[in-house]
């Protein structure tokens, strides 16, 4: 009976710890969390996990959790930004500009400013409105291959909407600011940053990120 009983709980054992490496890189450990109520539901951003899949060591996936992800809302981008070896990369998910190209994954390798050299890449992505996430499913050769060991850094995430009058003000007019503010609107708001900006305006980034495979 003894020898059965350690059977079994060496058993258990091995379940816990199966189990615990298998959620390491799930929403109990996000490298990016945010506070709700700051913006639109659709754009409002709960938090963003990196993840592997050893099955697909040539993947990385990147998941945003927002707080009622809507493909029916006015075109809107969400996005998750990160630097590696010394380059900027981000991953995008647009909605809304027609009905033959509703959604579409992007990946950006470099700066998207004026005057900046970028590449761009289709990728593919997942859209679960019962999860409530954006799934980024993105080729490691798209961002320059990674090796095993490689950190990603200043990992943070910008979810916007860019048509209406509110959108089109564009990303971060003071106009806007202040009306949301003034009136304690935030909740209506049509761009979300995570993790938050201080209300010295200083940006603030998420947790690194280091490849596995």
């Amino acid at each position: 009976m003894k020898k059965i009983r350690s059977i079994v709980i060496s058993m258990l054992l091995i379940t816990t710890s199966f189990l615990f490496c298998a959620i390491a890189d799930d929403n109990k450990q996000p490298e990016i969390e945010d506070e709700t109520g700051d913006a639109r539901s659709y754009i409002d951003i709960e938090q963003v996990w990196f993840h592997e899949d050893q099955n697909h060591p040539d993947v990385l996936y990147i998941t945003i959790q927002v707080r009622q992800p809507n493909a029916l809302a006015p075109k809107q981008h969400l996005t998750v930004h990160w630097n590696m070896n010394e380059e900027h990369y981000s991953a995008a998910l647009a909605i809304g500009y027609g009905f033959q190209n509703w959604f579409y994954f992007d990946i950006v390798e470099g700066y998207t400013y004026l005057g900046e050299e970028y590449n761009v890449s289709k990728i593919t992505g997942d859209f679960n409105t019962q999860e409530r996430t954006i799934t980024f499913i993105i080729p490691k050769n798209t961002i320059g291959y990674p090796k095993k060991g490689d950190i990603l850094t200043e990992t943070h995430s910008v979810c916007f909407q860019r048509f209406g009058f509110w959108g089109r003000l564009g990303f971060s007019p003071k106009l806007r600011e202040i009306f949301f503010v003034f009136f304690d609107l935030s909740s209506l708001q049509v761009f979300d940053f995570a993790p938050n900006i201080t209300p010295e305006g200083t940006q603030q980034y998420g947790l690194g990120y280091i490849i596995k495979y």
